[in-house]
């Protein structure tokens, strides 16, 4: 049961953009789209006053959906029926329902690193070498952890990397508030198309959906790398060894890229107007020509 009601999830997403194409009147028939189950999840709050340890150890992973065409997924709850993978070969990887099968579910691609969360400090979760097989638009993506809802322990300064290039950073974190995805812990939100107010924030911050279902910020060509770094705060402890890296520049490379630069100003005026227009074509790769760097503050 726990397989077919999955499958039944995934063919829901694809269905979502046929349907949008349709006369309103047919769009009203979908009372089984991600919108629907928001709207029912909403009629029941969680209880934020669960037991946890502030001297714990808890554990976090990234969990996506794209919305292009195969609505490439993985969720990742720890509990609940939100994430019917939990015990299955597709437990914590990149999956989507086979496109010459339906009723088939196939893995993607892609390597979820998990992050053990012992402490005070700061955290990354990450999503290596994926190959989403054409996908652009991503419609959700958050941290699932396991940590028992609570209003001690905080998340704050969570930066958003897509293929290196920084799409958003919340000061203070946008919490997942509705029941049916909080039986396996906290859950920290970064974008989400089926939550108006999710996509209303970020489009007053400057990040507007970019997508017929999300935000288009992949290049859909494979080893594509998401990562998101967040600060912990609250325990009864820090974690010394939780603390953000800083990359180590590159000196040879950087000797290199400055006497290319030398050479290509001695060849020709302007040639950082031409750097611009480099620039502008990889961010028009990466996120369809928009640069959505924000720093957003305040909560949903």
């Amino acid at each position: 049961m726990g397989k077919n009601r999955m499958m039944r999830n995934v063919r829901k997403n694809k269905m979502i953009k046929t349907l949008s194409l349709m006369a309103a009147g047919v769009i009203a028939l979908m009372g089984m789209a991600p919108a629907s189950l928001a709207s029912e999840a909403k009629e029941k709050k969680p209880e934020k006053k669960q037991e946890v340890d502030l001297n714990g150890t808890y554990h976090a992973r990234m969990g996506i959906q794209t919305s292009t065409l195969l609505w490439i997924m993985q969720m990742n709850y720890y509990k609940g029926k939100s994430n019917e993978t939990l015990g299955t070969e597709l437990e914590n990887k990149l999956f989507c329902a086979d496109q010459e099968d339906s009723e088939k579910l196939v893995s993607k691609e892609g390597t979820f690193n998990e992050v053990e969360i012992s402490g005070n400090g700061v955290y990354t979760v990450t999503l290596e070498n994926a190959n989403f097989e054409g996908e652009t638009d991503i419609s959700q993506l958050h941290v699932a952890t396991d940590i028992p809802l609570n209003d001690q322990i905080k998340f704050s300064n969570v930066k958003v990397m897509v293929n290196d290039m920084e799409f958003v950073t919340f000061d203070e974190a946008v919490m997942e508030d509705e029941a049916p995805y909080l039986e396996g812990g906290m859950v920290v939100l970064a974008m989400n198309h089926w939550r108006g107010s999710v996509v209303s924030y970020l489009k007053e911050h400057g990040c507007s959906e970019s997508g017929e279902n999300g935000w288009r910020l992949l290049s859909g060509q494979g080893g594509e790398n998401i990562s998101i770094t967040f600060t912990v705060s609250g325990f009864a402890k820090d974690n010394p060894d939780a603390v953000e890296v800083t990359p180590t520049p590159n000196l040879a490379s950087s000797e290199g890229n400055a006497d290319a630069s030398s050479e290509s100003s001695e060849k020709a005026v302007g040639s950082s107007a031409t750097v611009l227009i480099v620039v502008g074509v990889a961010i028009v790769a990466v996120i369809a020509g928009a640069v959505l760097v924000r720093r957003l503050t305040g909560k949903k």
